[in-house]
């Protein structure tokens, strides 16, 4: 069996996440980029930025052990076609207002297994891009 964290460590480890994307006047984003996924906070070199998502200020609330996201807005021109069925991994980048890197997660379309989950299989160049029912949730040691 893996680390697990008592919820109110979980609840302290999620609102540093909160208070890392909230640490600016404007509000985090989002970017999601085709692989290869670098290390976390290393450059950006052949990967392709995909669309950007804007979060709100605040980016959401600790409940529970869950970071619940308050609406995320959704880029409304994708930067690159892509088919989450095809073109597998994609991942995601979170920047706080300042554009400092927090943290990268995998991402999918529902039912892919990503830590993130886009609203659509198929992301086509000028199109819209969203996430549904956004959450960072930890389980134990996540």
């Amino acid at each position: 069996m893996g680390i697990t964290l008592v919820l109110d460590v979980r609840n302290a480890r999620l609102e540093a996440i909160r208070a890392a994307l909230d640490d600016a006047p404007a509000p985090g984003t989002l970017k999601i980029f085709t692989a290869p996924r670098p290390a976390t906070g290393a450059s950006i070199t052949s990967q392709i930025e995909i669309a950007t998502l804007t979060f709100s200020k605040p980016c959401g609330n600790v409940v529970a052990g869950t970071l619940v996201f308050a609406p995320i807005a959704g880029d409304p021109s994708a930067n690159h076609t892509v088919d989450l069925g095809q073109d597998l991994p994609l991942w995601g980048r979170f920047y706080n207002g300042y554009g400092a890197t927090i943290m990268d997660a995998n991402v999918s379309a529902a039912g892919g297994g990503g830590d993130i989950i886009l609203s659509t299989l198929q992301i086509v160049a000028g199109g819209s891009i969203g996430a549904e029912g956004t959450q960072v949730i930890t389980e134990g040691g996540a």
